[in-house]
């Protein structure tokens, strides 16, 4: 076998994140050396399979270890939008250990949370923490289609599962 780029016979490595990401399948055959397989996997792979990840997560893919896909997007809580949460879910955004910064129209900015942790924080007494009304989660994202088949980190992804094949 030979890298599929420089015609290496020596290094070579399994390259599988795109395989991997997409099925669940892992490539046990080794076509790119380790020179190779860094670059593309750093430069084009990553990056491409960050911007499936909503899509990934609707097809209920996980990463290596077992989780739900996480994506980026726009979250609205009551009146507070959370402008770039990592969700798998809204459970995982309710169920979340980290506080959250929401701002409402007005621009006000408050932290969304835990009211212990958030008491704990503000030197205040639970009570006086107000509320927000949960049952009206929106979940917005936001996709550019280009980002997704056409950009150079989809083109080269693409390219590289042909050659493989």
């Amino acid at each position: 076998m030979k890298c599929i780029y420089c015609n290496k016979e020596e290094n070579l490595s399994v390259s599988d994140i795109i395989p991997f990401a997409l099925t669940g399948a892992k490539v046990k055959k080794k076509f790119v050396c380790r020179e190779h397989n860094c670059f593309t996997n750093d430069n084009y792979e990553k990056t491409w399979i960050k911007n499936l990840a909503f899509f990934r997560n609707l097809l209920d893919l996980t990463e290596r270890d077992g989780d739900p896909v996480r994506f980026d997007a726009e979250v609205q809580i009551g009146e507070y939008t959370i402008k770039k949460a990592k969700i798998s879910d809204k459970c995982s955004l309710l169920e979340s250990k980290k506080l959250l910064r929401g701002e409402n129209k007005a621009g006000k900015m408050s932290l969304l949370g835990d009211k212990e942790k958030l008491a704990k924080i503000a030197n205040a007494d639970v009570g006086k923490i107000s509320t927000v009304d949960q049952s009206e989660i929106t979940i917005v994202k936001k996709s550019d289609i280009r980002e997704l088949f056409i950009s150079s980190e989809a083109l080269h992804s693409v390219a590289k599962i042909i050659m493989v094949s």
